[in-house]
């Protein structure tokens, strides 16, 4: 469907109907513009968790167009880590090392990310020393229902699309883009998909690389004793390492189910365990069992 662009009410401010962050009293927050997904990553960076709320992303988000930033009233200071703090928000996040990702292992996000199936395009974050890297740089909540188009994403290890560690769920993703790292466990949606945790209904249209690291995957790079659901459409996966695979690095004793297409090849550098099903391809219900799809209706119940 067509998307209509809201204007932003309070360009910079999420949480509240005010112009000041009202982060306490509010259990529901929403992203308009280019400024309110900086002023997320700050929110969440400088400790706030979202636990038990949720952040609704209304609007299509392009990095590289000016009329989605909103009239920005707020000072983000240097994000782009050149020490000028001067620049204006459109070169902070398309120069140096562009915008920050949201969260960390220490400092994360713990709510309910929405993203009502909008879409982030020409996303750029150039930090190859930084540990943790994507959208979200460790995800502890739920991420869903987000298109992210045109990704330039370079990392170090932990380093996804969508975040470089889950330790929470994730569904219902559309990522096309270029994902390089400098370390393991590279994955063009998910680095590093934890123990018991979901990442379903993946569709990756990506280029990864992950040099002469270990755990590359065109989906995720290491699914451990993890859940995860997904379809390759296409994209180069390259590495030197041990566990380079184009959809999984390494799956380890998790249930991994793939469609891919039938040029991909070597979907899954290395099988640990005797979950994982590449069997999908046979038939569109298969497609369905990896892509929550209008073949077999909102499997989910989630509204995708």
């Amino acid at each position: 469907p067509i998307v209509v662009f809201q204007n932003d009410p309070n360009p910079g401010i999420i949480c509240g109907e005010g112009t000041i962050e009202d982060y306490v009293n509010n259990d529901i927050c929403y992203i308009y513009s280019v400024a309110d997904l900086v002023a997320f990553s700050n929110s969440v960076n400088s400790g706030d968790n979202y636990l038990n709320k949720t952040v609704e992303l209304v609007n299509n988000i392009d990095i590289e167009d000016n009329s989605t930033y909103g009239t920005l009233t707020n000072t983000f200071g240097d994000i782009n880590g050149n020490s000028n703090t001067t620049e204006s928000l459109y070169l902070e996040l398309t120069t140096g090392a562009g915008f920050i990702p949201i969260g960390n292992k220490t400092i994360n996000f713990q709510g309910t990310f929405q993203g009502n199936a909008r879409t982030i395009s020409n996303l750029y974050i150039n930090r190859p020393t930084r540990t943790y890297t994507g959208l979200f740089g460790y995800n502890n909540g739920y991420i869903y229902g987000l298109n992210i188009e045109n990704l330039n994403l370079i990392g170090m290890s932990y380093t996804g699309g969508i975040t470089g560690y889950n330790n929470g769920i994730i569904s219902d993703i559309y990522l096309q883009g270029t994902i390089n790292a400098y370390g393991s466990y590279a994955g063009g949606i998910v680095g590093y998909n934890a123990t018991d945790k979901s990442a379903l209904s993946l569709l990756a249209d990506v280029n990864v690389d992950g040099g002469t690291y270990s755990y590359v995957g065109g989906i995720i790079g290491y699914n451990f004793q993890g859940i995860s659901t997904g379809v390759l459409k296409a994209g180069e996966i390259n590495g030197t390492g041990s566990f380079i695979g184009k959809g999984y690095g390494r799956n380890s004793y998790g249930t991994a189910n793939v469609y891919y297409s039938s040029d991909v090849g070597g979907i899954v550098g290395d099988i640990n365990g005797t979950k994982y099903d590449s069997s999908l391809n046979d038939n569109l219900n298969g497609y369905d069992a990896a892509l929550d799809t209008w073949i077999g209706g909102d499997n989910d119940s989630n509204g995708y």
